[in-house]
């Protein structure tokens, strides 16, 4: 028996006021767990995907590199830095490394500051970040792939 998972799109932000607080009603939150759930079943369901197409192209080819439809494309590509170095053959691999100096700001030591002197220390300027609302969920009970089917 498959779970159906059924989201009222209409019903996801909707919020009561109590007590001056912004909360959430009932439905919305259900709603919410709902898309976590169903977003877990799709993340997972996609890495199934990956490696079924993966396995399938290996019986192949050993050189399998990837599958392109019409619409889709699932092809292998690597990500991050391509070399690294043995730091015992540092003097060897000299010639082929730059090197690079950061820098970074000493939050603890800058909070000081300022909690001191009611101001931030000439040279240190304060990142523009904008908060972004994070949703998270207690005790949330993710459906396995078995529990989907």
């Amino acid at each position: 028996m498959k779970n159906i998972i059924k989201v009222d799109i209409n019903e996801l932000a909707t919020f009561a006021e109590e007590g001056g607080k912004l909360v959430f009603k009932q439905s919305a939150e259900d709603n919410i767990v709902k898309l976590l759930q169903l977003k877990k079943l799709i993340d997972d369901a996609l890495e199934k995907v990956k490696a079924d197409i993966e396995e399938a192209g290996k019986k192949i080819s050993p050189d399998f590199k990837g599958v392109v439809g019409q619409q889709v494309k699932a092809i292998y590509r690597t990500f991050g830095e391509k070399y690294t170095y043995d730091k015992d053959k540092l003097d060897e691999a000299s010639a082929y490394l730059k090197e690079i100096v950061w820098r970074k700001v000493k939050s603890d030591e800058v909070n000081a500051y300022v909690k001191k002197n009611d101001k931030l220390p000439n040279g240190i300027i304060e990142k523009d970040r904008k908060p972004k609302i994070s949703i998270s969920v207690k005790n949330l009970q993710l459906p396995t792939n078995e529990q989907s089917k």
